[in-house]
């Protein structure tokens, strides 16, 4: 055997494993890059969900002739029941969803109640 065949012999080991790290380190970014993109595209859209159940409960309170704090429980109710899966997965803090409620229900800003 002559000198870079042995030397190869011996650095072949070093150099797979060395292959080895380098792949798993580049997959492992690449998944923590998909998992960022598509996480904040499916929380996105459970954010849209929870907004429109929320109007959607508003309106239907208006029709039913409430008003005040009982259109926003009624409106974070109807929205606690059709987006249970938004809610949890978004995990908003005690009295979020009241506030956003309140948001849409607000006159918008310069128009007198």
């Amino acid at each position: 055997m002559d000198f870079a065949q042995t030397l190869w012999a011996a650095l072949a080991p070093v150099v797979m494993e060395a292959l080895g790290i380098i792949a798993l380190l580049a997959a492992t970014w690449l998944l923590a890059q998909l998992k960022q993109r598509f996480g904040l595209e499916v929380t996105e859209k459970q954010r849209a969900l929870l907004h429109q159940a929320i109007v959607t409960g508003l309106h239907a309170a208006f029709a039913r002739g409430l008003s005040g704090d009982e259109a926003l429980t009624a409106a974070v109710s109807h929205a606690q029941l059709s987006v249970p899966g938004a809610i949890k997965a978004l995990r908003p803090l005690p009295g979020v969803l009241e506030n956003i409620a309140a948001s849409y229900a607000a006159p918008p800003a310069g128009v007198p109640k």
